[in-house]
């Protein structure tokens, strides 16, 4: 498991592994959970993961909406 001095590390690192391991359909059915209200009552659309995915932004993206995995994700 990866060791990161910061979240903005973390985010950072996450944010180029994502868009680098899945295409932007892989990323909308990897993040497609997000869609619905979690614990935090946020949520996004399936837009919204493709815009992230485009901006490469999506590890940006797991740390606002799920920060639980966020926090376990490599």
């Amino acid at each position: 498991m990866a060791k990161f001095k910061t979240a903005k590390a973390r985010e950072k690192h996450l944010n180029e592994l994502y868009n680098d391991c899945y295409s932007e359909e892989q990323a909308v059915d990897q993040f497609i959970y997000l869609t619905t209200k979690g614990r935090n009552g946020g949520s996004t659309t399936v837009n919204n993961i493709r815009n992230a995915h485009r901006r490469r932004e999506l590890g940006t993206l797991l740390r606002r909406l799920d920060p639980i995995a966020f926090n376990c994700a490599d």
